[in-house]
């Protein structure tokens, strides 16, 4: 059995490479990203490093290798940056709107109250669910004893009685 372009004879990854090399690409084209955007709309990135600081902040004190609170945070986060940002492409995409727009406390009450928003739905969220999930399984449980009930009196005290292996 011939193994391309391995001595010891290891398996090879596969195409995507492994988790080093596909984080390392990520932020390659993180930076080329970023670069570009401050090279081209630095006005927008004023405004997108405000909101980023949640997430970012969010990313790094998350202990889940999902990251799923970066997620909650980064989403309510950016997404109340867009009407910031759009009112700065409408009414003139320079750096003295994005900085009045930045020296607006409501505009930071509005990104960081939204970045909080997603740190309530990180936790309760969860809870939420659990909560829903133990009402659906107690009410089938409840169904459930209804009908073995409801068969034992049909068919007698044999159904209700347990199998021989219990």
């Amino acid at each position: 059995m011939a193994v391309s372009g391995n001595i010891q004879g290891k398996r090879v990854a596969g195409r995507r490479g492994t988790p080093a090399r596909r984080v390392r690409g990520f932020g390659v084209v993180l930076l080329v990203l970023i670069a570009s955007t401050v090279m081209f709309a630095l006005p927008a990135f004023l405004i997108l490093v405000v909101a980023a600081i949640p997430p970012l902040v969010a990313y790094y004190i998350d202990r889940d290798s999902e990251k799923y609170a970066a997620v909650a945070v980064g989403a309510l986060s950016f997404a109340s940056a867009l009407p910031y940002l759009l009112e700065l492409w409408f009414d003139g995409f320079t750096i003295r709107q994005a900085v009045l727009t930045l020296s607006d406390p409501f505009t930071w009450l509005v990104i960081y109250g939204a970045a909080a928003a997603g740190w309530a739905l990180y936790f309760l969220l969860p809870v939420a669910a659990h909560s829903y999930l133990k009402m659906v399984s107690d009410l089938r449980l409840a169904t459930l004893r209804k009908e073995c009930e409801e068969l034992a009196e049909e068919w007698g005290s044999a159904v209700d009685a347990p199998a021989d292996g219990e």
